[in-house]
């Protein structure tokens, strides 16, 4: 994801990696879907 930031100017995520996305910018609960607890730090 970092190295394509520079090239887009918008990104679609989809597949298990939403779910770490919806979590942390919209507060969702995701219950016991995938999470990439060190990954969310890249979403902030």
């Amino acid at each position: 994801i970092n190295n394509m930031l520079d090239k887009v100017d918008e990104m679609i995520i989809g597949g298990g990696m939403a779910f770490t996305f919806l979590k942390v910018l919209n507060n969702m609960e995701i219950g016991t879907s995938l999470f990439d607890g060190e990954g969310a730090g890249i979403v902030k």
